[in-house]
């Protein structure tokens, strides 16, 4: 019940905030990646995160804790990359 109180209250007070979309004679679609190395403590995984913008506006975007634990923070940062990849492949297809 706390938990549902507390995202009313964030809805409420944030009623005002959006995404914005802005009209555009070429679309490019901008794609961001990135990776912690090994942050998390009990079991070294690492965290990645993309976001893929388009029209000024994320279109999608996720953040999760990486499958299998990172020998490096290039091999993590690689993971990071190959799930943004295999998420522009998919945009891509939509389009």
């Amino acid at each position: 019940m706390e938990a549902a109180k507390h995202t009313l209250r964030y809805l409420k007070g944030t009623a005002e905030l959006g995404l914005e979309y802005r009209a555009q004679k070429v679309y490019k679609l901008v794609g961001y990646s990135d990776a912690d190395y090994a942050q998390d403590k009990q079991d070294r995984k690492s965290f990645t995160g993309y976001v893929f913008i388009l029209s000024g506006g994320p279109i999608t975007w996720a953040c999760r804790k990486q499958v299998s634990p990172a020998s490096s923070s290039v091999e993590s940062e690689y993971m990071s990359l190959s799930d943004a990849s295999k998420e522009c492949f998919w945009i891509n297809q939509l389009f």
